[in-house]
């Protein structure tokens, strides 16, 4: 379920469906990093099962891609996505408007599984058009001896995806300091 947007969007009748294992097409404006947040986050999503190859193309406006070849949306907020029975496509005014447009169409995936073993993702036609509400959305996490490495990479990664543009990590005697090692817990990172 999509949260409520201030946006526009438009349901189509129809889904479309991928496989696990998929090419995207960027364009030149895209950084190598995001590019790699992008492959990351795919995999993470079908569960370390599919890969995504991606490629750029100089002839796509300078933040926008596109996945089976589908032509960028024109653009009429912040970012926009495309889904249809031709493909999946995205554009933005900048790099951080399409790591948004991007975590929007994972929001929009549904696996296809056979028992355990999933065979790829489908996603409901849609129209989208979306920018931030608010400048600044933030958030505090507080790391306490419970908490794993594991976890706060996880919070991390749940953060961006929920598009929040800051977050600010206290450590609560859980990050051991050279200069001042008795503010820390025995088992505070290093």
């Amino acid at each position: 379920h999509l949260a409520a947007l201030r946006g526009m969007e438009r349901w189509g009748v129809g889904t479309l469906e991928l496989g696990l294992n998929i090419r995207m097409v960027a364009g030149p404006g895209m950084s190598p990093g995001a590019l790699k947040v992008m492959r990351d986050t795919w995999r993470n999503f079908t569960n370390e099962q599919g890969t995504l190859e991606t490629l750029k193309d100089a002839a796509l406006p300078g933040f926008s891609l596109s996945i089976g070849g589908k032509k960028p949306p024109k653009l009429s907020m912040n970012h926009s996505v495309s889904v249809d029975a031709y493909g999946v496509s995205a554009s933005a005014k900048d790099e951080t408007g399409l790591l948004h447009a991007w975590y929007t169409f994972l929001q929009l995936l549904h696996s296809n599984n056979d028992g355990a073993q999933m065979r790829g993702v489908r996603i409901p036609h849609a129209e989208i058009a979306d920018e931030p509400d608010f400048a600044f959305r933030g958030i505090h996490l507080c790391v306490f001896p419970e908490t794993t490495l594991a976890m706060l990479g996880k919070l991390l990664k749940l953060c961006a995806f929920l598009k929040y543009s800051h977050v600010t990590v206290e450590f609560w005697g859980m990050l051991r300091l050279d200069s001042m090692r008795e503010l820390s817990w025995p088992q505070a990172f290093t």
